[in-house]
């Protein structure tokens, strides 16, 4: 499916394409129809990947420079200008991981334990989208749950679910946590 599917006007196709992320949008919209997405849902992602792609040309930077450390930087930069959504996080992520994949950008070592709770949060949202059915903004809600619980259980250091217990994930722990 091509960006005439996402956007009907060719201004705004090009607008999504400009920056230094724009090549690699087919791709990544291949990767998001692959992962059953609906079409309002891929179109969200792609405004956040462009708005991000700017940003980048904006501040003189490739695509080999995005990191986590610069995905921060946008979203503090993004919840500035009030543009920020409840997915764009999960969704740059999934944009870095591509592009981690592809070779296009190398990983930072100054945030990996971010980066591994990032993907502990995402692959536990993908289980409820996958194996639940759930809506995709459901899943969101619960992310940061997720984030403090891991935060909290194993700090700055390496997420390690092996060594869960159940007391760790008692309703007890937490003080507002969400009925599931």
């Amino acid at each position: 499916m091509s960006m005439t599917a996402f956007f009907a006007f060719a201004s705004t196709r090009r607008r999504m394409c400009t920056g230094p992320l724009g090549p690699h949008i087919d791709e990544i919209i291949a990767q998001f129809q692959g992962q059953d997405y609906p079409t309002y849902s891929i179109r969200c992602k792609i405004r956040v990947l462009a708005d991000f792609s700017r940003w980048l040309a904006k501040h003189r930077l490739g695509a080999d420079a995005v990191d986590a450390d610069r995905v921060q930087r946008f979203l503090v930069h993004r919840k500035q200008t009030a543009r920020c959504t409840l997915g764009d996080t999960a969704a740059l992520r999934q944009i870095v991981d591509l592009l981690l994949r592809k070779h296009v950008t190398a990983p930072s070592a100054r945030s990996s334990a971010l980066n591994e709770r990032e993907r502990v949060g995402r692959d536990f949202c993908e289980h409820l989208l996958q194996s639940q059915g759930l809506m995709p903004s459901t899943p969101a809600c619960y992310l940061r749950y997720v984030s403090r619980f891991l935060r909290e259980r194993f700090g700055d250091g390496s997420v390690r679910l092996d060594q869960l217990v159940c007391k760790d994930i008692s309703p007890d722990s937490f003080g507002d946590t969400p009925t599931i």
